[in-house]
């Protein structure tokens, strides 16, 4: 009788401590896990702090490009507004430069006109005796700010 009670007082302490062993595993199971959720989250604490300063940077990137992009704008309808004055000034000297090319062409033209005419005013000549003395412009000087009104006026 007391060799079976104490094989049934042993079962239950053997049941008892496999409970224990059995309950202190799981314990440290969770222990190992809560550990591992730690030491994650605060990675993925480290990891969110850098990604705020990496989007606090990247912010501060598109402001300052933002104001770059605005500058660029500026200075591209400044551009534009110059190329269409200097387009005008362009054309207005082209213009000036063609119609000095057409009054050179003019003046050759008279130019060789005078010049027969002063050579055959020369001695001997069959204009000799008519009375030309020469170019008005040899004749006389002429102020340069006058220079203009007297040429038109004598063609």
């Amino acid at each position: 009788p007391v060799t079976q009670e104490r094989a049934v007082y042993q079962a239950a302490l053997d049941t008892a401590i496999t409970e224990v062993k059995l309950l202190e595993d799981s314990t440290t199971r969770a222990k190992k896990q809560l550990n591992a959720a730690e030491n994650e989250l605060s990675c993925l604490d480290d990891a969110q702090l850098n990604l705020r300063t990496e989007l606090a940077k990247l912010e501060d990137e598109l402001s300052e490009s933002q104001g770059r992009i605005e500058e660029a704008k500026k200075e591209d309808l400044e551009l534009i507004e110059k190329e269409k004055l200097l387009a005008s000034q362009h054309s207005d000297l082209v213009a000036k430069a063609e119609e000095t090319k057409a009054s050179i062409q003019t003046g050759n033209s008279r130019s060789k006109a005078v010049s027969s005419i002063l050579k055959a005013a020369c001695k001997g000549a069959e204009l000799s005796k008519v009375g030309i003395v020469g170019r008005l412009g040899d004749l006389a000087t002429v102020d340069e700010k006058y220079d203009v009104a007297i040429s038109t006026a004598c063609g």
